[in-house]
């Protein structure tokens, strides 16, 4: 039977047609784009020709030199490249659409502001059914944002601003999206979030609300869900001169945004410090998706005392809701390092502490133990 069965697949082989067996010419050949595309990549090999080369953003979900978008939902989608000339504007966005036959034609070349293009995303910001193109953009130390609206037949700009980060987010929780402009004032170590929403076919400023104080940088920036369902936005910053981060959270209530965990008095939010490289998430995939904060508490030293063990935390987990009511959900230990963590059970006293020894070369061993105070855990 065996004997039979090896016969039968040498026979199959044989009787192949050729073309079902690629070539070695074949295979290192690069991919042919679909037959759709042939136009297009016609009319771009015109372009490269002359000089230009493709010039993607460098951050964000989007990445690739061209970019397929349906920017008038009539389910066909338009062509956004990005290119780089060697003549002034010297960056620019193309901009392609195809007709009924699927024939590629410009219809639009915008000169971006700046050095390099750092990110882009698609959103209809003024809601009239279009889907507009975010663009961020560094020039020198200068970063900002341009906001391009597609009406079927040109592109027009409708925003233009400097700030150190953009998002895109349903703020107001009604199924519309805002563009939210996130700046850093480094002179008084402080921020801002600005609100921008549609007005006669241009985006300007509806609200805005301070970040905290005594902030250098932006460290994430993360939109998610309270407690009550409301969305959010959750800034996190690094504090100045501390290895430490600061979550501020933002809310959209009574027609205004609010800095949620704002301290008026401290000009900080509170109970949002972490002294770890952890950040606002959804810790262990909650079903509810609500977004949780961490916040450090520091632990005893387990004796001996040495250096390692004065810089240990457990991270506690705190859920928010638009009202300002926070509930501890979890705590848990980190080890970055490793990538890993333990969740620490709830009825556990906070009197606990972590030991860590190198027990052999590149082998560290960790022991979590009750801790009474005195000499010995």
């Amino acid at each position: 039977m065996p004997r039979r069965c090896l016969l039968l697949a040498i026979a199959l082989l044989i009787t192949l047609p050729a073309c079902s067996l690629a070539g070695g010419d074949d295979l290192l050949r690069p991919p042919h784009p679909p037959l759709e595309y042939d136009g297009l990549y016609e009319i771009l090999g015109g372009t490269l020709a002359s000089g230009a080369v493709y010039a993607p953003p460098s951050r964000g979900d989007r990445r690739q030199g061209i970019q397929l978008v349906d920017l008038d939902n009539d389910g066909h989608s338009e062509a956004v490249v990005f290119l780089k000339f060697n003549t002034e504007p010297l960056l620019r966005i193309h901009v392609y659409t195809p007709d009924r036959d699927g024939v590629y034609s410009q219809i639009a070349s915008i000169p971006v502001t700046g050095d390099s293009i750092d990110s882009v995303s698609y959103a209809d910001l003024t809601q009239d059914g279009f889907t507009d193109i975010v663009v961020g953009y560094r020039l020198g130390s200068i970063s900002g944002v341009s906001v391009y609206s597609y009406n079927g037949d040109a592109m027009t700009e409708i925003f233009a601003g400097e700030c150190a980060s953009y998002t895109i987010a349903d703020i107001k929780s009604d199924g519309t999206d805002s563009l939210l402009l996130i700046s850093l004032d480094s002179a008084l170590s402080t921020g801002s979030v600005r609100m921008l929403e549609p007005e006669e076919g241009t985006l300007t400023e509806l609200t805005s609300a301070p970040l905290s104080a005594g902030i250098s940088a932006l460290a994430r920036i993360s939109p998610g869900l309270l407690t009550d369902g409301k969305n959010a936005l959750f800034v996190t910053s690094s504090l100045e001169g501390v290895a430490a981060t600061l979550t501020d959270i933002l809310v959209y209530k009574n027609q205004t945004l609010t800095n949620l965990t704002l301290n008026a008095k401290t000009g900080q939010s509170d109970g949002t410090i972490c002294l770890q490289s952890v950040y606002a998430s959804n810790i262990g995939n909650d079903p509810s998706g609500t977004m949780k904060v961490p916040c450090t508490v520091g632990l005893p030293p387990f004796p001996p005392a040495d250096e390692a063990s004065a810089q240990l935390y457990l991270v506690s987990w705190f859920s928010y809701s638009s009202g300002g009511g926070k509930r501890l959900v979890q705590r848990t230990y980190h080890t970055r390092q490793a990538g890993w963590y333990w969740i620490i059970p709830k009825e556990w006293s906070r009197e606990i502490t972590v030991d860590l020894r190198e027990s052999r070369p590149r082998e560290r061993v960790t022991t979590l133990a009750f801790y009474n105070g005195g000499d010995a855990p």
